[in-house]
């Protein structure tokens, strides 16, 4: 039931971010490098932007939670094989 909910969650924050940028960053991404430097949202949407910086934390503490999340379920169900080969 946790894993479910951790993964829905995990979902959502996705959503979240994908909306986020498409609904400030669409006209930014699909400007040319040269013209992104002159718009008002290169401050925020550069790479080490407030936005996009805050959107790389949460992408990298999803991966390490996935992954994290991914071994200890992989430890429980070697634990239950183990036990029943015992």
């Amino acid at each position: 039931m946790a894993h479910r909910f951790f993964g829905l969650f995990l979902l959502l924050l996705a959503l979240t971010a994908a909306v986020v940028l498409t609904l400030n960053g669409w006209d930014y991404y699909f400007a040319s490098a040269e013209d992104r430097v002159f718009m008002p949202e290169h401050r925020a949407m550069r790479p080490s932007g407030d936005l996009s910086h805050g959107l790389g934390i949460i992408g990298a503490t999803m991966i390490t939670c996935d992954v994290f999340h991914t071994q200890a379920r992989q430890g429980l169900v070697e634990s239950r094989q183990a036990f029943r080969l015992a």
